[in-house]
């Protein structure tokens, strides 16, 4: 009974001291992991965009009425009709000359190629900009660590440091120190290995020889009788070997020393027939260490002839043989940024969307007034497009100073203005609403209401403001303006809506790498109430030129926002604020 009480206390103990071990490993775990670094949302998104559909634009056009305005070029000849006179279509309202000419046309023409051209090359500076990298700070260079030489030790000089090939191409690499000794013995240490072939000496053709003519078979001869075998002869004695011829000297090298006598390391003069020969590199380095600097080298062709004579020839080398690779230091810094700083890049983006709207809106105006000096060059008179009442007639000098319609025909109608809406801000608006319309020529303003919004997207979306997202469906929107408004016919206007829903019109345009998706919903990390990262999701709206995404809720521009990718994205995890987001390229 006490063995078994035993065992289990034995049990309960290690199972603590287990889950005691996890608990700290988890701690110390959790401790050493590093903040995650957030960044203010201004740095990375904007709060407003002028291309926002709830702040679109439109054009005026006459809905039963019609104003006849002046130009600046139209001299009125006549006004044929008065304040309260019923008119029917096609009565003749006012005649004028015109000092409009052809060639005013077509410089209004080439004006517009112009815009065209500008607004393109300002959509393309925006890419550029978008693809910028911005400007970091280089990193301190280390001091340089002191150069740590191994020399080779005295009692291994000269020493070889590769003995591969020994050929010329690939020669010996041989650490020595000065005066050099070559000896013949160590020299045949590097021949020996490298013996030449023999050229095969060519054998003579036998000269063909003619076929003898056919002769008449001899008659058999009889065999001889076998002759006694000599008794054997005493063997001579042998002769004398010859002494061994003394080994040739060799001679003298230009560079750097007389070869002496001393004997070298290696076996003896080996072979004395045969012909050997090799390369070798001879370098003094500094401190005689493998990883010195070279302070001299020479190169020299060892050749033993076939009779055992030795004979060595010098060559300039082609470079300097490194027999140790050195580790490379760190390549030198080279700034391959755009020189601009992160929040500068951003302030940039901005103001090219700025550019961009306002090249867009003179495109605009300008092809406007192109229609307007086709209509006056066509034949010098206006005639009532309906028919109706006379509401203002008046002279030529004071429309031109109030800015206001010569003739105004109404037959019960007013203006109408048409726009288009994005397919996220589609609900945000009904039938009914308000809309505060200004004049972009006269800076007039007035109230209008939306009378109209189509079930389906427009077919030709072509001169309406899409932000540079050809996905984004856009639906035809009509508000109608009273006639007592002095708007222009074909005139641009600036609209604004009233009424919409909340959360519906401008939003938050945050920068497409902040942004990621699960499972079809998009969401951010973020920092929350107490300081701690936080995976949030968000509602989002539509694309602007593909580098923003509008936020319709979900995040506020005075949140501080994570890069979503790299270590340690948890919820919970720590966070620390940077306001340099240079960081992010380092």
């Amino acid at each position: 009974m006490r063995k078994r009480i035993k065992r289990i206390l034995l049990i309960a103990a290690i199972v603590l001291a287990s889950a005691a071990l996890l608990v700290g490993a988890m701690f110390l775990i959790g401790k050493n992991r590093g903040k995650v670094n957030v960044f203010p949302v201004q740095y990375c998104a904007m709060d407003s965009y002028w291309g926002d559909q709830l702040n679109s634009y439109g054009t005026v056009k006459y809905d039963r009425i019609q104003a006849v305005y002046l130009s600046d070029t139209m001299k009125v000849t006549q006004v044929h009709v008065q304040e309260g006179q019923e008119v029917r279509e096609g009565d003749l309202l006012l005649s004028y000359d015109t000092t409009l000419t052809d060639i005013d046309l077509q410089r209004k023409e080439l004006g517009i190629t112009q815009d065209e051209i500008d607004l393109k090359d300002a959509r393309n500076e925006l890419a550029r900009i978008i693809n910028m990298k911005p400007y970091v700070e280089p990193a301190p260079t280390p001091a340089p660590t002191p150069k740590q030489l191994h020399p080779v030790p005295d009692e291994l000089l000269p020493y070889v440091v590769d003995m591969s090939k020994g050929e010329e191409d690939d020669p010996y690499v041989i650490i020595c120190q000065e005066p050099v000794v070559y000896t013949e013995a160590w020299i045949w240490e590097l021949l020996k290995d490298h013996p030449v072939p023999a050229d095969p000496e060519p054998t003579e053709t036998p000269e063909p020889t003619e076929t003898p003519e056919p002769t008449e078979t001899p008659e058999p001869t009889e065999t001889p009788e076998p002759t006694e075998t000599p008794e054997p002869t005493e063997p001579t004695e042998p002769t004398e070997p010859t002494e061994p011829t003394e080994p040739t000297e060799p001679t003298e090298p230009t560079e750097p020393t007389e070869p002496t006598e001393e004997p070298g390391p290696g076996p003896g003069p080996g072979p004395t027939s045969g012909e050997y020969q090799c390369w070798a590199v001879f370098q003094v380095r500094e401190e005689n260490a493998l990883d010195g600097e070279v302070l001299k080298q020479w190169e020299i062709m060892f050749k033993r002839e076939k009779d055992g004579t030795i004979t060595f020839h010098l060559y300039e080398p082609d470079e300097i043989y490194l027999p140790v690779e050195e580790e490379p230091g760190p390549e030198p810094w080279e700034d391959t940024s755009s020189g601009y700083t992160a929040e500068e890049i951003a302030q940039m983006k901005k103001d090219q969307l700025k550019l961009i709207r306002d090249l867009d809106l003179k495109l605009r105006m300008d092809k406007v007034e192109l229609e307007r000096m086709k209509r006056e060059l066509e034949t010098g008179e206006i005639r009532a497009a309906l028919d109706g009442t006379i509401v203002t007639s008046t002279d030529e000098q004071t429309a031109r100073d109030e800015n206001q319609p010569i003739v105004l025909l109404s037959g019960g109608g007013g203006y109408i203005v048409e726009t288009a809406i994005g397919e996220f801000n589609r609900d945000s608006i009904h039938i009914g609403d308000q809309a505060v319309i200004n004049s972009w020529e006269s800076g007039a303003s007035c109230t209008g209401e939306v009378v109209e919004i189509t079930d389906t997207p427009k077919k030709d979306q072509e001169g309406f403001w899409s932000d540079g997202n050809n996905n984004i469906s856009l639906y035809t929107v009509k508000i109608r303006i009273l006639d007592d408004a002095v708007l222009r016919e074909y005139e641009m206007v600036d609209l604004t809506y009233m009424n919409q829903q909340e959360g519906g019109g401008t939003g938050l345009y945050l920068e497409n790498p902040y942004l990621r998706e699960e499972n079809g919903r998009s969401y951010v990390w973020v920092r929350d109430g107490d300081g701690k990262l936080e995976k949030r999701f968000v509602r989002t709206g539509r694309s602007i030129w593909g580098s923003y995404t509008q936020i319709l809720d979900g995040l506020a521009m005075d949140d501080y926002i994570a890069f979503p990718y790299g270590r340690g994205l948890r919820n919970g995890a720590r966070t620390v604020e940077k306001d340099d987001m240079s960081v992010l390229y380092m």
